[in-house]
């Protein structure tokens, strides 16, 4: 089972303590922290002051990325952590939490668009990583699945972009605090992933956000 936490921890599944605070001087950000550990032997990846011990294996299945990066062989003198190989990311340690999150458990964090709003939404936040880092380490499915939260909003039918824009219609995502960063966001990801259909809409409503009350775009 993996182990989360957001202290630096010290013990035999666990890096030395010391070790965390030489990578989290190195890293310019404190002591490094420890999320989705995996008891049995991995690779650490880290992202920002945070460190993951996942399983090379289960990743090179869903991404052809992560599957040739893991298979270039190591330095000699490579970086380790608990004798597991070390990989460096430019990613957010948020982006990357999402990511791996929904990789392992994808039916507790990610379900099927429920029009009738009685199970928990996923956040815009959530639906921004998968799709941003989907599309970097190439987990297709992940990315389609994200793109459907996307689509249902920035729709191509005006109809129900009007009943979605007047609250007479839930998002399928909770909106963050700035709803129009999340707008400037969707067509920033729309042009990365071909999306293109969400454009109008999404362009559309950075003007509409920045003219609303935020509290009014909250769902």
């Amino acid at each position: 089972m993996p182990r989360s936490t957001d202290q630096p921890v010290a013990g035999s599944e666990f890096p030395p303590l010391s070790l965390c605070e030489d990578l989290g001087r190195e890293a310019g950000k404190g002591n490094i922290q420890f999320r989705l550990w995996f008891d049995d032997r991995g690779v650490v990846l880290i992202a920002e002051h945070t460190a993951f011990r996942v399983h090379a294996s289960f990743l090179s299945r869903h991404s052809p990325v992560f599957k040739e990066l893991f298979t270039v062989p190591p330095a000699p003198n490579g970086e380790r952590i608990g004798g597991c190989r070390v990989f460096h990311t430019s990613d957010s340690a948020e982006d990357l939490n999402y990511l791996l999150q929904l990789t392992y458990d994808a039916p507790c964090l990610l379900r099927p668009i429920n029009p009738s709003g009685d199970t928990a939404k996923p956040s815009f936040a959530m639906i921004s990583a998968l799709m941003r880092l989907g599309h970097k380490y190439e987990f297709f499915t992940l990315v389609d699945d994200a793109a459907r939260y996307l689509e249902t909003y920035y729709t191509t039918n005006s109809d129900v972009w009007e009943q979605l824009r007047d609250g007479k219609q839930d998002a399928p995502f909770t909106f963050s605090d700035n709803p129009a960063a999340d707008a400037i966001d969707a067509v920033d990801i729309a042009r990365l992933t071909g999306r293109y259909a969400m454009l109008p809409v999404a362009s559309l409503s950075t003007n509409a956000a920045s003219s609303i009350p935020s509290t009014s775009w909250k769902v």
